[in-house]
């Protein structure tokens, strides 16, 4: 390249890092062919050691969070969260079901500001 071109840098994310231990598997593997360039793990995973630890393995993939209003189980307190989940605890199951309810004003803006704070810490807080 001479002085006047510029370089571009291809990125290639991989999104739900942490939703299965396939997918991880999956994403891990891509990145060492080369394919994938960063990775997003959700927010609100079921196993975060599991997770860390497959991302430890490839310390040069990017990692981000993946904020998840829908689907399993918040990470704050559900009473901290309430109009977010249903009755056995659980975030809305698609992303539908959550703008439903959005538009009835039934979630608590309050409640997504704690959800999101809640995760973005706990992603922190496991050194990702």
């Amino acid at each position: 390249m001479n002085g006047s071109e510029t370089a571009i840098r291809l990125v290639v994310n991989a999104d739900d890092f942490g939703m299965t231990p396939e997918i991880s598997r999956g994403i891990v593997r891509a990145h060492e062919i080369g394919c994938v360039t960063s990775t997003s793990v959700l927010g609100n995973c079921t196993d975060l050691a599991a997770t860390k630890a497959l991302l430890d393995q490839a310390p040069n993939l990017g990692v981000g969070v993946h904020l998840a209003l829908v689907g399993g189980r918040p990470t704050a307190p559900i009473a901290d969260v309430a109009s977010l989940v249903d009755a056995s605890g659980m975030l809305p199951a698609r992303p539908r079901d959550f703008f439903k309810l959005w538009m009835k004003g039934a979630i608590v803006r309050g409640h997504v500001e704690t959800e999101i704070n809640h995760q973005i810490d706990r992603i922190i807080g496991a050194g990702l």
